[in-house]
């Protein structure tokens, strides 16, 4: 279920498409430069939306925890 703050139902539906196509486009090596371009605009609009508004620290200050893998 959405929450109150997500965003239309459209946009999820192009961000999907662009993930799926932008994978497939890159894995088959189309037209690289556009689909490396569509998928980067989703994962920073995903970046912005869901982690930097909650406040999610991707590298913490010296001695605080962070969320990177250690792998």
């Amino acid at each position: 279920m959405a929450g109150v703050n997500a965003p239309p139902g459209y946009l999820r539906s192009l961000a999907a498409v662009a993930e799926l196509f932008g994978w497939l486009a890159l894995r088959l090596g189309l037209m690289t430069p556009i689909a490396a371009l569509g998928v980067g605009w989703v994962k920073q609009a995903a970046i912005g939306m869901a982690h930097l508004s909650a406040g999610d620290p991707f590298v913490g200050a010296a001695g605080q925890p962070s969320y990177e893998s250690a792998a």
